[in-house]
């Protein structure tokens, strides 16, 4: 099953875009979303390399990116930016696109925990970077006794899973020095934690937080 998800979505970066079909059992708290569950139609595109990204987004600044979620990136992938840290998102506004790095290794040795969640949908924001803090304690209340603590490739398994049917996204965390994407997109504290926000899927939206084993709250 693993292999086999992997593979999917390595097809991100052929040479051809691909769209991805529906199928899937309804989504349940703190579970995999089913790939049906979104009303915006999910397309995957082949990656960019790094001199074709955007560079303007505000050096250094906390915020959030809105946009659609066209390109998801494995650690293990040689052929587009990638690093075995993270997993890399490609994020599309408009004719533009953006890296979104999303810690899945601990330099600290302890394994990253993820916790997701639904939430009331709300309107959808303005395509684009704005600033926007976030409090995984005042915003989504859920205690880090509650997030499941996974190693890399688990963590790798189920975000890919978690965004096999995400289009419509809002990536909170902090902007590159250079402007070309985001990261530390996990638990920061002082409202400036980061997150993924999928819009409007199985009638809410769903916040999917990772923390490391020092956050406590």
């Amino acid at each position: 099953m693993k292999r086999a998800l992997l593979a999917v979505l390595l097809l991100g970066c052929a040479s051809e875009p691909t769209v991805t079909p529906g199928v899937g059992p309804a989504p349940v708290e703190d579970t995999a979303v089913a790939a049906d569950a979104s009303p915006f139609p999910v397309r995957r595109l082949p990656c960019v390399q790094r001199a074709a990204l955007a560079r303007d987004l505000p050096f250094d600044e906390w915020g959030a990116l809105e946009g659609e979620l066209v390109t998801v990136v494995l650690p293990t992938d040689k052929s587009c930016p990638t690093d075995p840290d993270h997993l890399h998102l490609q994020i599309a506004v408009a004719d533009k696109r953006y890296d979104v790095a999303v810690t899945v290794d601990s330099d600290f040795g302890a394994p990253l925990a993820i916790h997701s969640k639904k939430l009331p949908a709300g309107a959808l924001p303005p395509e684009g970077w704005a600033v926007a803090p976030f409090d995984y304690t005042r915003d989504l209340g859920t205690p880090s006794a509650d997030y499941q603590a996974l190693g890399r490739d688990a963590l790798v398994t189920r975000l890919a899973t978690e965004l096999s049917s995400a289009a419509r996204v809002r990536i909170f965390g902090r902007a590159y020095t250079d402007g070309t994407g985001v990261h530390n997109v996990h638990r920061n504290g002082r409202e400036r934690d980061g997150l993924i926000l999928v819009h409007h899927i199985d009638g809410g939206d769903r916040a999917i937080a990772l923390r490391f084993a020092s956050d406590v709250f």
